[in-house]
Protein backbone atom coordinates (compact mmCIF):
# COMPACT_ATOMS: atom_id res chain seq x y z
CA UNK A 1 0.00 0.00 0.00
CA UNK A 2 2.81 2.40 0.94
CA UNK A 3 4.67 1.72 -2.34
CA UNK A 4 1.47 2.27 -4.33
CA UNK A 5 0.86 5.62 -2.59
CA UNK A 6 4.42 6.78 -3.32
CA UNK A 7 4.19 5.70 -6.97
CA UNK A 8 0.85 7.50 -7.27
CA UNK A 9 2.25 10.75 -5.83
CA UNK A 10 5.41 10.55 -7.97
CA UNK A 11 3.30 9.94 -11.10
CA UNK A 12 1.04 12.90 -10.34
CA UNK A 13 4.01 15.15 -9.50
CA UNK A 14 5.97 14.11 -12.59
CA UNK A 15 2.92 14.48 -14.83
CA UNK A 16 2.20 17.90 -13.37
CA UNK A 17 5.78 19.05 -13.98
CA UNK A 18 5.74 17.73 -17.56
CA UNK A 19 2.44 19.51 -18.21
CA UNK A 20 3.83 22.77 -16.84
CA UNK A 21 6.83 22.65 -19.18
CA UNK A 22 9.18 25.61 -19.21
CA UNK A 23 6.36 28.08 -18.58
CA UNK A 24 5.89 26.95 -14.95
CA UNK A 25 5.53 29.79 -12.48
CA UNK A 26 7.36 29.83 -9.14
CA UNK A 27 4.11 29.23 -7.25
CA UNK A 28 3.29 26.16 -9.36
CA UNK A 29 6.75 24.72 -8.73
CA UNK A 30 6.49 25.43 -4.98
CA UNK A 31 3.14 23.63 -4.95
CA UNK A 32 4.77 20.63 -6.62
CA UNK A 33 7.63 20.66 -4.05
CA UNK A 34 5.09 20.70 -1.20
CA UNK A 35 3.36 17.68 -2.74
CA UNK A 36 6.68 15.79 -2.96
CA UNK A 37 7.50 16.69 0.65
CA UNK A 38 4.09 15.41 1.71
CA UNK A 39 4.73 12.14 -0.15
CA UNK A 40 8.10 11.76 1.58
CA UNK A 41 6.49 12.21 4.99
CA UNK A 42 3.81 9.64 4.17
CA UNK A 43 6.45 7.15 3.04
CA UNK A 44 8.55 7.58 6.18
CA UNK A 45 11.67 8.55 4.22
CA UNK A 46 12.08 12.17 5.23
CA UNK A 47 14.80 12.92 7.76
CA UNK A 48 15.05 16.01 9.88
CA UNK A 49 18.16 18.15 10.16
CA UNK A 50 19.66 16.18 13.08
CA UNK A 51 19.46 12.94 11.07
CA UNK A 52 16.66 11.33 13.07
CA UNK A 53 13.41 10.10 11.60
CA UNK A 54 10.23 11.68 13.01
CA UNK A 55 8.26 9.15 15.06
CA UNK A 56 5.12 9.73 12.97
CA UNK A 57 7.06 9.05 9.75
CA UNK A 58 7.83 5.44 10.68
CA UNK A 59 5.83 2.64 9.03
CA UNK A 60 2.73 1.32 10.80
CA UNK A 61 3.82 -2.17 9.77
CA UNK A 62 6.61 -2.07 12.33
CA UNK A 63 10.32 -2.01 12.14
CA UNK A 64 13.51 -0.49 13.46
CA UNK A 65 15.06 2.60 11.85
CA UNK A 66 18.60 3.85 12.45
CA UNK A 67 19.56 7.51 12.94
CA UNK A 68 19.85 7.91 9.17
CA UNK A 69 16.26 6.78 8.60
CA UNK A 70 17.30 3.43 7.09
CA UNK A 71 15.26 0.40 8.09
CA UNK A 72 17.28 -2.28 9.88
CA UNK A 73 16.60 -5.65 8.30
CA UNK A 74 15.33 -8.44 10.51
CA UNK A 75 17.67 -11.44 10.44
CA UNK A 76 16.69 -15.09 10.39
CA UNK A 77 18.22 -17.19 13.15
CA UNK A 78 19.48 -20.74 12.88
CA UNK A 79 18.94 -23.07 15.85
CA UNK A 80 22.59 -22.48 16.84
CA UNK A 81 21.95 -18.73 17.11
CA UNK A 82 18.97 -18.95 19.46
CA UNK A 83 19.58 -17.53 22.93
CA UNK A 84 20.30 -19.68 25.95
CA UNK A 85 17.04 -20.15 27.81
CA UNK A 86 17.98 -20.83 31.40
CA UNK A 87 16.34 -20.39 34.74
CA UNK A 88 19.14 -18.35 36.37
CA UNK A 89 22.38 -16.60 35.54
CA UNK A 90 23.41 -15.43 32.07
CA UNK A 91 20.39 -16.80 30.19
CA UNK A 92 17.70 -14.81 28.42
CA UNK A 93 15.42 -12.78 30.74
CA UNK A 94 12.04 -13.85 32.05
CA UNK A 95 11.08 -10.73 34.01
CA UNK A 96 8.75 -8.33 32.20
CA UNK A 97 9.34 -4.57 32.39
CA UNK A 98 6.36 -2.56 31.16
CA UNK A 99 7.14 0.90 29.83
CA UNK A 100 4.28 3.29 29.21
CA UNK A 101 4.51 6.26 26.86
CA UNK A 102 7.02 8.79 28.20
CA UNK A 103 8.78 6.35 30.55
CA UNK A 104 12.44 5.46 30.14
CA UNK A 105 14.74 2.68 31.29
CA UNK A 106 18.54 2.97 31.60
CA UNK A 107 20.50 -0.29 31.78
CA UNK A 108 23.38 -0.92 34.12
CA UNK A 109 26.78 -1.04 32.39
CA UNK A 110 27.64 -4.37 30.74
CA UNK A 111 30.97 -6.13 31.25
CA UNK A 112 32.51 -9.58 31.12
CA UNK A 113 32.90 -12.11 28.36
CA UNK A 114 30.46 -14.39 26.61
CA UNK A 115 26.83 -13.52 25.88
CA UNK A 116 25.14 -11.08 28.25
CA UNK A 117 21.39 -10.41 28.25
CA UNK A 118 19.22 -7.52 29.35
CA UNK A 119 17.66 -8.08 32.75
CA UNK A 120 14.15 -7.76 31.36
CA UNK A 121 11.86 -8.49 28.47
CA UNK A 122 10.35 -5.10 27.60
CA UNK A 123 6.82 -4.44 26.31
CA UNK A 124 3.21 -4.81 27.27
CA UNK A 125 2.72 -1.14 28.19
CA UNK A 126 0.41 1.34 26.45
CA UNK A 127 2.76 1.76 23.47
CA UNK A 128 4.76 -0.37 21.05
CA UNK A 129 6.96 2.53 19.90
CA UNK A 130 10.38 3.16 21.40
CA UNK A 131 13.68 4.97 20.99
CA UNK A 132 16.85 2.92 21.68
CA UNK A 133 20.09 4.76 22.45
CA UNK A 134 23.37 2.90 22.94
CA UNK A 135 26.62 4.00 24.57
CA UNK A 136 30.03 2.38 23.94
CA UNK A 137 28.72 -0.63 21.98
CA UNK A 138 25.85 -2.11 19.98
CA UNK A 139 23.35 -4.80 20.95
CA UNK A 140 21.31 -7.57 19.41
CA UNK A 141 17.55 -7.17 19.82
CA UNK A 142 15.27 -10.21 19.98
CA UNK A 143 11.65 -9.46 19.02
CA UNK A 144 9.02 -11.75 20.59
CA UNK A 145 5.24 -11.90 20.30
CA UNK A 146 4.72 -12.44 24.06
CA UNK A 147 6.78 -12.07 27.25
CA UNK A 148 8.60 -15.36 26.67
CA UNK A 149 12.28 -15.28 25.66
CA UNK A 150 11.80 -18.39 23.51
CA UNK A 151 8.93 -16.90 21.44
CA UNK A 152 11.32 -15.17 19.04
CA UNK A 153 9.82 -13.81 15.83
CA UNK A 154 12.83 -11.77 14.76
CA UNK A 155 16.36 -10.61 15.51
CA UNK A 156 18.03 -7.27 14.75
CA UNK A 157 21.72 -6.45 14.89
CA UNK A 158 21.84 -2.87 16.16
CA UNK A 159 25.26 -1.24 15.83
CA UNK A 160 26.54 1.67 17.88
CA UNK A 161 27.00 3.73 14.68
CA UNK A 162 23.23 3.55 13.95
CA UNK A 163 22.15 4.77 17.40
CA UNK A 164 19.68 6.19 18.25
CA UNK A 165 17.09 3.88 16.73
CA UNK A 166 13.37 4.47 16.35
CA UNK A 167 11.25 1.39 16.85
CA UNK A 168 7.68 1.05 15.66
CA UNK A 169 5.15 -1.62 16.56
CA UNK A 170 7.46 -3.85 18.66
CA UNK A 171 5.29 -6.02 20.93
CA UNK A 172 8.03 -7.44 23.21
CA UNK A 173 11.82 -7.44 23.01
CA UNK A 174 15.05 -7.97 24.89
CA UNK A 175 18.72 -7.31 24.27
CA UNK A 176 21.84 -9.45 24.11
CA UNK A 177 25.50 -8.71 23.46
CA UNK A 178 28.48 -11.02 22.91
CA UNK A 179 31.65 -10.03 24.74
CA UNK A 180 30.39 -6.51 25.51
CA UNK A 181 32.60 -3.45 25.40
CA UNK A 182 33.16 -2.72 29.10
CA UNK A 183 30.63 -0.10 30.19
CA UNK A 184 28.18 -0.54 27.26
CA UNK A 185 24.68 0.59 28.10
CA UNK A 186 21.30 0.97 26.45
CA UNK A 187 18.51 3.43 27.11
CA UNK A 188 14.88 2.83 26.10
CA UNK A 189 12.35 5.63 25.82
CA UNK A 190 8.73 4.61 25.28
CA UNK A 191 7.08 6.93 22.75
Amino acid sequence: MKKFFIAFIVTITFGTLIGLGSNASASELESSAELESSAALESGTETVSDGTVPVDAVSDEGGIYDKFGQEVQMEELTPNQLPTIGTRGAGAPYNLKRLNKGQAYQSNPFSGSGTRYSGYIFGGGNTKNYRFTFKKGGFGCYKTDRPDPGAIIGYYNLTLSGSPYLVNNMPYFYFAVDNPVNGSTYNILAQ
